[in-house]
């Protein structure tokens, strides 16, 4: 244990987009659900210059994120960070299955993005 952190990990690393979308779209109900989606896709792909990420378009990655938005919900704190967000059914990697119901597939196909 690394203070409060386990094993290094902030609980954003695994509840922050769960709890932004449970918060802004579901509780408080200021951003649609595409809208909440965008701020956690293309719009900061947009702002960093990934014009091939972010989007589902052709020609652009496939990183995609499956979940059910009434389950979805963050399972971390500051004493257990490293837990997986409920609610998430799959994971897509550059168009590979990263996490399928909960669990990792042992898939590694994402690289560094480096801004040149």
């Amino acid at each position: 244990e690394t203070g409060l952190y386990t094993r290094g990990h902030s609980p954003t690393a695994y509840g922050l987009y769960p709890h932004f979308l449970r918060t802004f779209h579901l509780e408080k109900g200021v951003l649609s659900l595409e809208e909440a989606v965008r701020k956690a896709t293309s719009l900061p792909a947009e702002t960093v210059g990934l014009q091939d990420r972010g989007l589902l378009t052709e020609g652009a990655y496939a990183d995609l994120v499956v979940f059910d938005l009434e389950t979805l919900q963050e399972n971390t704190d500051y004493r257990n960070p490293a837990q997986a967000p409920q609610g998430i059914r799959y994971v897509l990697v550059n168009g590979q299955v990263v996490c399928e119901n909960g669990a990792h597939t042992g898939a590694r196909p994402g690289k560094v993005l480096r801004h040149s």
